[in-house]
């Protein structure tokens, strides 16, 4: 008996010993479940915009990178004045435009719709989304085709998918959708050019910016007021003038690029998805030279070499015997067109080795440019 109440007394004393420690464990366990965790652990725009931090909001969840960041943090996707709709917070100093979580199928829902021609019996159905999904098809009745690739040409700032529709009935209206991971985008229509055409109208764009800041309000007016009366349209070039992003006065400081082509594809959409929608390179579509890309080097070399434009578009090159959307052919009607890059690959193009960030120095600035056509060509 006296072994086991010694015994029973020194784990008494053991226990009265070691209380203070672990109340301190469980202390310090609290504490750092209140001040350790950060916007960045928060997985979901319901923990994000719920975190708090000595009873303050201090997050927000950008819908462009599908990150919970810090309120004015760099790292966030959502960081410029033109991305404030884009986020959401609940924080009285945040500039975010939603106090309450986006639907969540809107990360996945295919946006920023675009056709272009891909043969005489196909049409190239490009869009974008915010996540990754996991299969993406569109389809015209009972043709169905799956997506031909998803690509993501930047960090944090979305997928670039596209599918090409073959089989298809010159003359005959179809109506189409995209469907990625069960979400689907808005229905559009498109008509396919019959062989027998002998006339047509197009619309013929070039050098053509975003919304005000782009001064471009004007024009996209004047092709809405002409839209119903062409049967395709052809840009020659210089598309959005994404990388004069900064020229968007309070985004001056911040990376703008992709939010910019973003709004310029979002605001055209009813141009590009239901009429072809041809494009040609020019030379801001080279890279980015905003001060924040000249000063990141992951933006400045993500963006160079005409990455950007080469993702976003799909033109039928590979039903002509082009490369990528730099040259190609195709027909409408009674005209053949012949597309040509004439910014590099040429002695004397603008874009010859350089893009058009690089000046006489051929200083820091200054990154690779051309080497699409084959050896010799």
């Amino acid at each position: 008996k006296s072994r086991v109440c010694w015994f029973l007394l020194l784990i008494s004393i053991i226990t009265w010993t070691m209380a203070p420690v672990f109340v301190t464990a469980l202390f310090l366990t609290a504490l750092r479940d209140t001040f350790g965790k950060t916007c960045g652990d928060e997985t979901d725009c319901g923990s994000c915009l719920d975190h708090m931090v000595l009873g303050t909001h201090s997050c927000h969840w950008c819908q462009v990178d599908q990150a919970c960041h810090q309120i004015s943090s760099t790292q966030s996707a959502c960081v410029a004045p033109i991305e404030d709709p884009h986020c959401a917070s609940k924080s009285s100093v945040s500039s975010c435009k939603l106090s309450s979580c986006p639907v969540p199928k809107l990360a996945i829902k295919p946006k920023h719709l675009h056709i272009a021609l891909a043969g005489p019996d196909g049409m190239r159905v490009a869009w974008k989304t915010d996540a990754k999904p996991k299969i993406c098809t569109t389809s015209v009745g009972t043709i169905r085709a799956h997506a031909d690739k998803i690509a993501q040409y930047l960090d944090g700032h979305g997928y670039h998918g596209v599918a090409t529709l073959k089989g298809l009935v010159p003359g005959q209206l179809y109506s189409y959708q995209v469907v990625c991971d069960g979400v689907a985008s808005d229905s559009k229509t498109f008509e396919l050019p019959r062989p027998d055409l002998d006339k047509f109208s197009m619309l013929v764009v070039g050098d053509m910016g975003t919304r005000e800041n782009g001064n471009a309000v004007e024009s996209k007016k004047r092709i809405d007021a002409l839209l119903d009366s062409v049967d395709l349209t052809t840009i020659v070039g210089d598309i959005a003038y994404a990388d004069d992003a900064f020229l968007h006065e309070a985004n001056t400081p911040y990376f703008a690029y992709e939010a910019v082509y973003d709004q310029y594809m979002e605001w055209m959409e009813n141009v590009m998805s239901t009429k072809p929608f041809m494009t040609a390179v020019g030379n801001h579509e080279s890279e980015c030279h905003s001060p924040n890309c000249v000063a990141s080097a992951a933006h400045h070399n993500a963006l160079r070499n005409f990455t950007a434009y080469n993702t976003r578009w799909h033109m039928p090159s590979l039903e002509s015997g082009g490369v990528l959307n730099m040259w190609y052919s195709f027909d409408y009607g009674p005209v053949h067109f012949v597309v040509i890059n004439s910014e590099t690959d040429f002695s004397g193009a603008e874009e010859e080795h350089y893009g058009d960030s690089c000046g006489p120095s051929k200083g820091a600035f200054c990154l690779p440019a051309g080497g699409f056509a084959p050896e010799g060509e």
